[in-house]
């Protein structure tokens, strides 16, 4: 039994998990719906023949000297999960599929798949996927849902000849091959070139992150806002990809006040057709820097975006932890290259009965940066979603709404009026309008008595009554005096006078 090293993709997925300890954050999972004619004992038999089709779900986890290995297991026929969930409701199934990710994957000598049958009654059904990041990304999903349909259709028409898919083999054996090329060398030049001078990590929290459990915040765009979207980027030739990219870069430069920013997103990672047929994980990250200067235009910074990724395309195989470990050595960098991810999901299932077929996607409710931001056309109907992945422990729900609301407003300004970087607006109307209620706070008061002394006399009114709150700690008339004087009187001490002013911090 040959074994093989783990790829460049696969050693991301493997430091991920092993750095989180957590069996969940690199699940992946889905349905292909069967909505008429579903027959149970036929889904099995597909899964069991897409398996036996495609070696990499058929990849095995080893340690050898304390490093993982992977292998090809022989296929051995397999029995599915199944459940009958007729009279349920979809919350009642939604459920069930939560509970059956939950319990994640042993990922060492054990199968990275599994797959339960969910019978729904009156001719309806779903072929649930689980599967381990190690041996499948989004675009095998989207290739296994439409492989799973293309098996099913041939079983029920009794045909059962079928042809071995692309080995994921091959592109380990292709991957051995780029690590000792010149090709190698030249993308971690252009890698080292790219970053050079990079230091800082802005993201929105900027915190550590030690937990990934997480929730997504779904939009689905207003429909006049998606129209100008989509009518700017037929008009200048660019992808919202581009164009969502652009706002969130705005946006971190504005809170942190730092030009210089970096933002992670996926790649397919798949150099040619045979790759693009292969089941496997391909997908890595590539970081994306933004140089701002704030007399440039919105759409200034969408053509420079649009041009400079065409050409970070290119070093794309180049691997994501390498090029961290290299920024570290380099530049002085102590945190990751970036806190925030945005992608772009379009990869699709495509069906010949699309009245009999449908694809879903699951949520796993854990992520491994502050924020993932995913464009989502899966439909390929224009309509786009956004989908805000966070993690709970860093961010309230309504923080995520105001951040989505302030995105779209700064894409609006940004399209309708090209404003600079400085002058383009951030803020959506009604979150202004809520902190213009909040500040109306004017009410008469003694014209010949001074703030002070008007303090001074609810310190003898309400000594014990709350002056101040923040966050969780509260101060009383009475504390806030005595901490005041305190102040006041190292000050006195320092020779400062009631006349000179002073900056306190």
């Amino acid at each position: 039994m040959e074994k093989y090293e783990l790829t460049f993709p696969q050693k991301n997925i493997w430091l991920v998990e092993n750095f989180y300890d957590s069996k969940l954050i690199n699940i992946i999972s889905g349905s292909l719906v069967i909505k008429k004619a579903f027959d149970i004992s036929k889904a099995e038999q597909t899964i069991n023949e897409f398996v036996r089709l495609n070696e990499a779900m058929r990849l095995r986890i080893c340690i050898e000297d304390s490093v993982p290995k992977q292998y090809v297991a022989v296929f051995t026929p397999f029995e599915a999960d199944k459940i009958n969930v007729e009279g349920k409701t979809e919350q009642e199934v939604d459920k069930i599929k939560e509970e059956y990710i939950s319990t994640g994957f042993d990922t060492i000598e054990k199968p990275l798949f599994s797959y339960l049958l969910i019978d729904r009654g009156n001719g309806m059904g779903e072929i649930f996927l689980k599967a381990h990041h190690l041996i499948c990304d989004g675009w095998s999903g989207s290739k296994m849902v439409t492989g799973l349909a293309q098996i099913y259709d041939s079983l029920l028409e009794g045909n059962t000849e079928f042809s071995m898919s692309p080995s994921y083999l091959d592109y380990i054996a292709k991957e051995n091959e780029y690590k000792s090329s010149e090709k190698f060398k030249d993308d971690e030049a252009f890698w080292t070139e790219y970053l050079s001078g990079f230091s800082e990590t802005v993201g929105i929290k900027n915190a550590a992150i030690n937990e990934t459990e997480a929730k997504r915040y779904a939009v689905k765009l207003d429909e006049n806002l998606n129209k100008i979207i989509l009518d700017y980027c037929r008009e200048n030739k660019f992808s919202p990809y581009t164009i969502f990219m652009t706002a969130i870069a705005i946006y971190l430069e504005r809170i942190n006040e730092k030009q210089d920013i970096v933002i992670g997103t996926p790649i397919l990672n798949r150099g040619n057709f045979a790759e693009k047929q292969m089941q496997g994980m391909f997908v890595s990250t590539m970081p994306v820097r933004f140089k701002i200067d704030e007399n440039m235009t919105f759409k200034d910074i969408c053509t420079l975006n649009a041009k400079e990724t065409m050409s970070l395309f290119r070093h794309q195989r180049f691997p994501i932890s390498k090029t961290i470990e290299n920024v570290k050595k380099n530049n002085g960098l102590e945190d990751s290259l970036y806190k925030v991810m945005v992608s772009y999901q379009n990869a699709r299932a495509k069906f010949e009965k699309e009245d009999t077929y449908r694809m879903s996607w699951n949520f796993s409710g854990h992520i491994q940066d502050e924020l993932e931001i995913h464009i989502v056309d899966l439909n390929d109907d224009g309509i786009l979603e956004v989908d805000y992945d966070y993690i709970t422990s860093l961010f309230e729900d309504q923080e995520i709404e105001y951040i989505a609301k302030r995105i779209e407003t700064i894409i609006q300004d940004g399209i309708i009026n090209n404003k600079t970087i400085e002058t383009i607006e951030i803020m959506p109307d009604e979150e202004k309008n809520l902190i213009l209620g909040l500040n109306k706070t004017a009410t008469n008061y003694p014209k010949d008595e001074t703030v002070i002394g008007l303090f001074e006399k609810q310190v003898k009114i309400n000594p014990n009554k709350i002056a101040l709150v923040c966050n969780a700690e509260t101060i009383t008339y009475s504390e806030l005096n005595n901490k005041a004087n305190s102040i006041a009187n190292m000050l006195i001490k320092q020779g400062i006078k009631a006349t000179d002013s002073v900056g306190v911090m």
